[in-house]
């Protein structure tokens, strides 16, 4: 997507024009908690919420706009106030950490019927990579069973939820993604299916520190990559066996 070079404002929000001639929105420069952001401006159709355009930003509950379809990398992290967010059914994208470090997050939502986004009790899925997208860490979850069918734990997908103490995983998966354990202190266990394939070096948050004092273990069946994932990382693991189906 090119843009022009030179961004412009409206009102709080700054943006740029795309080549289709549509809108994305690239900072948001407002203290309003609430901010109302537009569906339109001068005419024209904003499409995409840009790369970090409200990191950091005191906002604590947005509505994203029916013809939004794109959310990017980071757009709503480090937002510390940020406590809801509703998203539009017109969303096909979103990219990774878009609420990282936004761990007053408790409720994340959908507009209406979506094709491509889902919550299942409180947790974001996207229906089309079969892939948990977010988890609120505010959401207060203890246990979370992963649906199966489920192929993917996305990239920070349950970052900071530190409630978290059982997650359960569908024989389904295939891929934990960087991060997406990160900072779940209280998981003090995990049972990895057999055909998991890949696993992200820093899924997991283990060892000591000021951030990573955490007692953890890994069940796995030997062989597997999720045993070697634990016995490189020095990590406890128990061998597992029998197949129980989901």
């Amino acid at each position: 997507m090119s843009t022009e070079t030179t961004l412009k404002a409206y009102g709080n929000f700054h943006y740029a024009l795309t080549e289709n001639n549509e809108i994305t929105i690239t900072r948001y420069s407002g203290t309003d908690p609430r901010p109302l952001i537009p569906a339109q401006i001068e005419g024209r159709p904003v499409t995409v919420i840009g790369k970090n355009s409200f990191f950091g930003s005191p906002v604590e509950s947005v509505t994203v706009p029916e013809g939004i379809q794109k959310i990017e990398t980071n757009a709503f992290a480090t937002c510390d106030d940020l406590q809801e967010v509703i998203l539009p059914c017109s969303l096909a994208t979103l990219g990774r950490g878009i609420f990282q470090g936004s761990e007053n997050l408790r409720e994340v939502s959908l507009s209406g019927e979506s094709e491509n986004y889902i919550v299942y009790e409180g947790v974001l899925y996207d229906r089309n990579e079969c892939c948990i997208v977010f988890c609120p860490p505010a959401l207060g979850l203890e246990q979370i069973t992963v649906p199966y069918g489920t192929v993917a734990i996305a990239d920070s997908a349950l970052y900071a939820n530190r409630s978290l103490k059982y997650v359960h995983l569908p024989l389904t998966l295939r891929t934990i993604e960087s991060g997406a354990f990160l900072f779940t202190n209280r998981l003090r266990m995990i049972e990895l299916p057999p055909y998991l394939k890949e696993i992200a070096d820093d899924a997991f948050l283990v060892g000591s520190g000021p951030f990573a004092e955490k007692r953890f273990e890994i069940y796995a069946f030997p062989g597997t990559p999720g045993y070697r994932y634990a016995q490189e990382r020095k990590i406890p693991v128990h061998p597992l066996y029998a197949i129980v189906t989901d």
